[in-house]
């Protein structure tokens, strides 16, 4: 049976931390104790880390050994902008796969409506109704669950046609 990986949202050299919703999914879903053991992937290395300290908001490791793993392959996807919910899907597939970066482009024929979508960043929508433009850093989190690599793929600014 494979140990469930996480990737830390802050560490040094011998500690690491979830926060966020990683940390309430270990706590409250995975029900999280001090001394359990889970593999950790912290400054791009996977570690064998035990748990020292358990909050609501905020799970503590301690790093023990470097264990090997397949580094993430050293591809550039350009992904040309499409309907959103698709886009989010490549995106998902893109990290599970192991790309290292991807950066969406405009394309020749992307629709001038999601052109302009793609264009803004993603802020919080102050209508109740959430907005189109997916999360796509929250589609990469999501995806690097499934894929479990040692790097979180670099997801580059929009660029325009004859930009490259």
């Amino acid at each position: 049976m494979t140990r469930r990986r996480f990737i830390a949202d802050s560490w040094t050299a011998t500690t690491a931390s979830l926060t966020g919703d990683q940390a309430i999914h270990l706590t409250r879903v995975l029900r999280a104790e001090p001394g359990q053991i889970y593999d950790i992937v912290a400054n791009g290395f996977l570690h064998r880390a035990e748990i020292t300290r358990v909050s609501e908001k905020q799970v503590d490791f301690t790093l023990y050994e470097e264990l090997s793993s397949d580094a993430a392959l050293p591809l550039h996807l350009l992904l040309a902008v499409f309907k959103f919910d698709h886009m989010e899907w490549a995106i998902e597939k893109a990290t599970e796969l192991g790309i290292a970066r991807i950066t969406p482009i405009l394309a020749r024929r992307t629709e001038k409506h999601l052109a302009q979508a793609a264009a803004k960043p993603n802020k919080p929508s102050p209508s109740p109704t959430p907005s189109k433009a997916p999360n796509r850093a929250q589609a990469i989190k999501k995806s690097l669950d499934q894929a479990q690599p040692t790097g979180c793929p670099i997801l580059r600014s929009l660029i325009a046609k004859g930009g490259m």
